[in-house]
């Protein structure tokens, strides 16, 4: 149905129960987007999003042009984000010194950004937010009360609700904020559908039945009802037919590794491993921390390993290079295999190794499956990202399903599973491959002195890669306490000498990354691993439960002839012990002997501490994070801010309410009159204005422009000869004009509603625009050459 062909163009779309529908779907919007807790302060947005809807919904109703309902709307946004992100600062803070504080954070987050860095600051993602939640409910609001459009009003919402939902699909109860905001978004459809509809009919004065409107909205409950619950067995069926799904997989597979590029602008988010089941990308921030919860993640089935097994990490990815908080996997290359043909030449690692498959159940959505170091097969049809090795090897990232696993289904792993020894890594040797060397060895410029210096100091009483490994790994979990978050990194600081100088804390990403820097400086191969600790094991069912909390990195270390070998720095994980071996022969022994003094005393260094595992006697007292919440002040604010939206709507209105007899501006008028004042000029000017019909003052520019340039009209003189007169002098408005006056004749001789306001008002404000352009022009041409 197109409004304008019905005579409706030009009618507003204010409705209470639309109204009350529009909100509460962008408030389920808003709340979709907290629920998530990638940081604190979301709650923010929704204030933004409610204040933007009111705004919204004034605009729209007024009778100002786009030009001034887009200026009004940056105003108010600008005042209300502002308003907001500076509430989080502390109260005693003056409002000038916040609003600079803001600028000044969001100065530097663009930089870091610019500059390929992470930025750690999370007021870069509130603020863009705020933003986007404010623009889609000003542009809401203004749809739905100026063109009745419900398209246009809950489509944009929408679509933002489902990109938010994208990047965190996994719990399922969430699922349900989009059921609840597309059963809002149809009453709503049904709602303007009526509302169009009726206005119609009254148009044509059809007689309409008694109760339609109580009927309508029964009849629309129960098939938005329907519709909702259909649209909730879609996905269902879609996944009955392998050939849709492998559709949607390969179109959605360009977003998702867009989404793993986009992790430099939001590293401040609340995300660390684990966070992201489905896809991992090529880049992965160091993180603030993670919300840890006993949401079942996967159950593996393994059969009976030998004793000398002692711990199963399931592993997602691998990345080699490490820079300013900022992990990447520079793995450039994509092999698709499938079940019968998986042949990937992986590098022969024979020794100490144990072979086995595996049953993993996840509960959740995957792509990126989840593997026992080193898989050498898996029953689904995978991308391999890799790299090629030079002697004809590949180095395997990550296995990416082709058709996503859903919760529920199950997939084998074969893998090689290391059983090695104590004393057999002690005797490895240290002839590393040249592509393990040019890889694994990275160190960013950015490495102090005093991190060189302590990897020095731990080295210095070992001689062989095991032993100053577990070394390295000893002084982490002796001297870094647990915490499951941590405060945002220094921007000038970089955050393994801060964590392991200053901070002296932090979780598994913090713990991995600080052990392979330290190995690396040693000389010692060493890269990140992403994915899932062992988890609990349940006897009953011969399986292990993984838990969200169970989310974890750990380093790998590569050993010539053993391959990448695990271990465990982090200290809220139990000890990764390994069995010792047999005894190493004389010749292995005398190789240890430079441990001690002649004397048979440890020959131990300044690193004494640190090698017997005692702490440090600098300790940094940290208190509990700070918290920013909204204050009953702040709440104050908000309620004086809404109720000056409110006054602003009424004043937007322009009093079309019939509920309102009297204008605002004679309703001031009379009050100075009441309490004995003489109102000032402007406010008589103004009331006389208010009292004027709107088609009088549209023909009212023929008179002003006329005075604009240069002649007075005559008491004496008829509209059409006015409009003659300025179409002579002007005669771009001679049209104009006289369209202008049919308009005021109409109204005058017939009825008010007989004329088309706006299409007057259309052709004064040419008038206007054209008659000020032609004075300012005379005005120039005084100083222009004849």
């Amino acid at each position: 149905m197109t409004i304008a062909s019905t005579g409706l163009r030009f009618q507003r779309w204010w409705d209470i129960p639309a109204a009350i529908l529009l909100f509460a779907a962008i408030i389920t919007a808003s709340i979709r987007l907290a629920a998530t807790n990638w940081t604190e302060d979301l709650i923010v947005v929704q204030y933004v999003a409610v204040l933007g809807l009111f705004a919204g919904l004034a605009l729209g109703q007024s009778s100002f042009s786009r030009k001034v309902v887009l200026f009004f709307a940056t105003a108010y946004g600008l005042f209300v984000i502002g308003w907001q992100l500076g509430s989080l600062m502390d109260e005693g803070i003056l409002w000038s010194e916040r609003m600079l504080s803001v600028a000044g954070r969001l100065g530097a987050s663009i930089l870091q950004l610019a500059q390929r860095k992470p930025v750690n600051d999370p007021l870069l993602f509130l603020t863009v937010m705020a933003v986007i939640f404010w623009i889609l409910s000003v542009h809401a609001g203004y749809s739905l009360t100026r063109h009745g459009n419900v398209w246009q009003a809950a489509l944009p919402i929408g679509l933002a609700m489902f990109i938010v939902h994208i990047h965190d699909p996994y719990w399922p109860y969430r699922a349900w904020f989009l059921a609840t905001y597309i059963f809002f978004a149809l009453l709503l459809l049904a709602r303007m559908t009526y509302l169009h509809s009726h206005a119609l009919w009254k148009q044509s004065q059809t007689r309409l039945p008694p109760y339609l409107g109580l009927d309508l909205i029964r009849t629309t409950l129960l098939v938005t009802a329907i519709l909702v619950l259909l649209a909730w067995t879609v996905p269902a069926m879609a996944s009955s037919v392998p050939l849709a799904e492998r559709a949607w997989n390969r179109l959605s597979r360009p977003w998702t590794v867009a989404r793993g590029r986009m992790t430099n602008a939001f590293a401040s988010l609340r995300a660390s491993v684990g966070l992201v089941y489905d896809y991992y990308g090529d880049t992965l921030p160091l993180g603030r921390g993670n919300n840890l919860t006993d949401d079942i993640i996967l159950t593996v089935n393994t059969p009976p390993f030998p004793d000398t097994v002692r711990r199963f990490y399931w592993r997602a990815r691998v990345y080699d290079h490490y820079e300013d908080g900022l992990w990447t996997s520079n793995f450039n290359e994509s092999q698709v295999l499938s079940p019968q043909n998986f042949d990937l030449p992986l590098p022969e690692v024979e020794e100490g190794r144990w072979s086995s498959t595996l049953t993993v159940t996840p509960w959740v959505p995957l792509t990126t499956l989840f593997v026992i170091p080193q898989p050498e097969w898996v029953s689904r049809t995978v991308f391999a990202e890799m790299h090629s090795n030079p002697d004809g090897t590949v180095d395997l990232a990550a296995l990416h399903a082709r058709d996503n696993v859903q919760a529920g289904e199950i997939y084998q792993v074969r893998a090689s599973i290391s059983a090695v020894t104590e004393n057999e890594l002690r005797i490895a040797p240290t002839a590393y491959p040249d592509w393990v060397t040019e890889r694994y060895l990275q160190l960013p410029d950015t490495i102090t002195d005093r991190t060189r210096n302590l990897a020095r100091s731990i080295a210095a009483s070992h001689d062989n890669s095991y032993d100053k490994t577990v070394a390295v790994i000893n002084y982490l979990r002796n001297n870094i306490r647990y915490s499951d978050s941590v405060p945002t990194p220094p921007l000038d600081q970089d955050p393994v000498d801060w964590v392991l100088f200053d901070l002296k804390q932090g979780f598994c990403n913090y713990y991995a990354t600080s052990a392979i820097v330290l190995l690396r400086e040693m000389g010692i191969p060493a890269r990140w691993a992403v994915g899932y600790a062992q988890g609990e094991y349940d006897a009953g069912s011969g399986n292990y439960v993984v838990r969200q909390r169970e989310a974890h990195s750990w380093p790998e270390v590569y050993f010539p002839e053993y391959g990448w070998i695990e271990f465990e720095p982090t200290v809220s994980q139990p000890t990764l012990l390994r069995p010792e071996g047999e005894p190493l022969a004389e010749e292995q022994q005398q190789d240890l002997t430079n441990l001690f003094n002649p004397d048979g005393s440890p020959a131990l260094n300044q690193g004494d501490d640190i090698l017997r595992g005692e702490e440090l006697s600098e300790t940094v007292e940290l208190g509990e994070d700070e918290t920013t919440t909204l204050t009953p002040i702040t709440t104050g604010l908000i309620a004086l801010v809404a109720v000056g939206l409110i006054g602003f709507s009424l004043f937007a209105w322009r009093i079309r309410r019939p509920s309102l007899r009297r204008p605002i501006p004679q309703m001031i008028e009379s009050g100075f009159k009441r309490f004995g004042f003489n109102p000032p000029k402007i406010v008589l000017n103004w009331s006389r204005s208010s009292s004027v019909p709107p088609i009088a003052h549209a023909y009212n520019e023929i008179n002003k422009g006329l005075s604009r340039l240069g002649m007075k009209p005559s008491s004496g003189n008829t509209p059409a000869e006015r409009a003659q007169a300025i179409g002579a002098l002007l005669p771009s408005v001679a049209a104009p004009a006289e369209n202008l006056v049919q308009e005021y004749q109409r109204a005058t001789y017939g009825s008010l509603d007989a004329a088309d306001v706006e299409a007057a008002r259309i052709d004064a404000r040419t008038i206007r625009n054209r008659s000020w352009l032609a004075r300012l022009n005379r005005l120039l041409s005084r100083f222009q050459e004849k």
